[in-house]
């Protein structure tokens, strides 16, 4: 198996108390040329759980050893091809010094906001075209889960994004820096969501 399968795979994320799902999962190939980086009978592997939802990864190959964020945990993990899994960082990068009070943010420190057009609990994203050019959605991968007040909405596309409290997540292309909150009121429909 090639070293660089870690990286276009990112882990189940599940609650370390819920049962983990069965995990069955194959590559589909829409382009022979990935051949070349992943080797045809490559089997997908889930490497850890025990994380709300995570971001990532990235793999680093000359020391061999992949990164991750739980991002709720504000927390980066490092994994290593013997199955180890240890705290890496925390805070993640971004220590909450410039975020809002109360606001839920993204492990890049960006603000994260929800659309009073979405309905909670439909299980849709609304924001698509433009609207989600400007309001990016918080993508999840088809591998992931979820957990407690963490769920998943189906996109138009077909892609995950990930929800809380059943209410899709996005980010705002207008914020640019972390504890930036433009995004609040635009429309009367915007909101800076709230754990």
């Amino acid at each position: 198996m090639k070293r660089l399968l870690p990286l276009l795979f990112p882990l189940i994320a599940i609650a370390a108390d819920e049962q983990l799902p069965p995990f069955n999962m194959s590559i589909e190939r829409l382009d022979s040329a990935l051949d070349a980086l992943i080797a045809p009978d490559a089997k997908v592997e889930k490497l850890a759980g025990g994380f709300a939802f995570t971001e990532g990864p990235i793999w680093f190959k000359r020391e061999e050893y992949l990164l991750f964020s739980d991002i709720p945990r504000n927390e980066i993990h490092k994994w290593t091809p013997d199955g180890k899994v240890a705290l890496f960082r925390k805070p993640s990068g971004y220590d909450g010094n410039d975020a809002p009070a109360g606001a839920f943010i993204g492990s890049n420190g960006m603000t994260l906001y929800t659309f009073d057009k979405d309905t909670a609990g439909s299980g849709k994203s609304v924001c698509n075209g433009q609207c989600a050019t400007n309001w990016p959605p918080l993508m999840a991968a088809d591998a992931d889960a979820a957990s407690g007040d963490y769920s998943l909405v189906t996109r138009d596309d077909g892609k995950k994004q990930w929800a809380l409290k059943g209410k899709p997540l996005y980010y705002w292309i207008k914020d640019t820096k972390p504890g930036d909150t433009t995004g609040e009121g635009v429309m009367g429909a915007w909101h800076v969501a709230k754990p």
